[in-house]
């Protein structure tokens, strides 16, 4: 907040190594006050990148940069390899998607007979690490782990 306004740009690159004119895309990322670390092959993707703009920044601002930049604006509810790209202060909530994830996994197995061993290695090797690509991103409130230990539980 305050006077700042600031601004985040993921870009999505996808690998272009015959059809990338090197001279004019590093002349555009300097322009545009990237890195010049372009020799890795790669070409911006602007249908799957987007802008995230913080709240002090006006519409018209967020639309002419958007424009110019020739990516839409990110939605609160965007994600990146299935984690949201935005974060607000209440993780319980934001997170509660690995508690449904978790819930629907183990209800699909509650029809099966299964021996304890079974139900057992589909917990150690299924719902244990469905959390666990989130784990190494984000720190889980011990809510949310709390919850999803006592889902295992139950079954």
């Amino acid at each position: 907040m305050g006077r700042e306004g600031f601004m985040a740009l993921k870009l999505d690159m996808s690998k272009a190594y015959d059809r990338v004119e090197w001279g004019f895309l590093q002349a555009m990322l300097r322009r545009l006050g990237f890195d010049e670390h372009v020799a890795s092959g790669q070409q911006v993707n602007l249908q799957k990148s987007s802008i995230f703009f913080s709240a002090n920044i006006v519409n018209e601002v967020r639309q002419h940069l958007g424009s110019m930049l020739g990516v839409n604006e990110a939605r609160d509810d965007s994600t990146y390899l299935g984690l949201p790209n935005i974060v607000d202060r209440n993780k319980t909530a934001l997170l509660g998607f690995l508690k449904d994830k978790m819930r629907k996994r183990i209800q699909g197995w509650e029809g099966r007979l299964l021996s304890r061993a079974g139900k057992e290695l589909l917990i150690k090797t299924v719902a244990q690490s469905l959390p666990s690509y989130a784990m190494n991103v984000f720190l889980l409130p011990v809510e949310t782990c709390n919850e999803m230990e006592q889902l295992m539980c139950k079954f």
